[in-house]
Parts: structure tokens; C-alpha cells; sequence
């Protein structure tokens, strides 16, 4: 295991706000890097419907994407 994904546990374990605050904030900005700005813009909403469905991790991520192409179809769309 890196020290990445060592360091995450800790992080959660502690319960801490700001650290929350700045894992959302990280999120939010890789999303962007990525273009993956559906995604980004309806975070919270995405994931609360994902836990409401209790779809698991694969389903989720499937479900996240199909929303992102979905508004990048729409985009284009609107441009033609």
C-alpha cells in the first residue's frame, strides 16, 4: 500500500470538518481537471441518489459517467 491510500483512513477516522472540506474541495477540483464537470456541478446530488439506489461502487461510477455523457450530449446538441 503507497502512503496515499494509507493516509485516507486516518483522514476519515478523525472526523474532522475541515478535512471533509478539503477532500470535497480536492474532488471537486480533479473533476474539473478531468472535464468532468457534470459530475462536479451535481456531486452531492449524484451520490446521494447512488446511496439511495445502494448501488455499489461499479454501478455507481457507471451511473456517475452515463450523467456526464449524457450533459456533454445535450452541450453539443445545443451548439449544433
Amino acid at each position: 500500500m503507497n502512503s496515499r491510500n494509507s493516509a485516507a483512513p486516518e483522514a476519515r477516522s478523525a472526523g474532522s470538518t475541515v478535512s471533509a472540506a478539503v477532500a470535497v474541495e480536492e474532488l471537486e477540483a480533479m473533476l474539473g481537471r478531468l472535464r468532468l464537470t457534470a459530475i462536479r456541478d451535481q456531486l452531492d446530488n449524484l451520490l446521494e441518489e447512488a446511496a439511495r439506489q445502494e448501488l455499489n461502487l461499479r454501478e455507481a461510477l457507471t451511473w456517475l459517467c452515463q450523467a456526464e455523457i449524457a450533459r456533454k450530449d445535450q452541450r453539443r446538441i445545443a451548439m449544433a
